[in-house]
């Protein structure tokens, strides 16, 4: 099944209040609240495009795939770089770096 993993996103995003943050971009607040809920079923091509831009990715990145257990692909599935990832917390490992290691990866 491929799933909006827009919460887990806008987290690593750093976005303190997703609901605000998507209707600020053009999306109503109750397709928005659907989204970040998994109540909606389907997206619109003119949400992902907003999605991306506000939060600077790649339509991949939006979505997750997690396979059925009736139909396992093989390894060479492209779905299979869909596969759900650890949430990164760029703040947490910043925290842990000092002010010089944060300028050189990000300068």
């Amino acid at each position: 099944m491929i799933q909006l993993r827009l919460k887990q996103l806008m987290k690593e995003k750093g976005v303190k209040s997703p609901l605000s943050a998507l209707t600020k971009a053009g999306i109503s607040q109750g397709v928005a609240q659907k989204y970040l809920t998994h109540k909606k079923i389907w997206i619109l091509f003119k949400d992902i495009e907003i999605l991306c831009l506000l939060l600077r990715c790649e339509p991949n990145d939006l979505f997750e795939y997690t396979p059925d257990d009736k139909r396992v692909p093989d390894e060479t599935q492209p779905l299979n770089a869909l596969k759900p990832k650890p949430i990164f917390d760029a703040f947490e490992a910043m925290k842990k770096m000092s002010p010089d290691e944060i300028r050189k990866r990000l300068g």
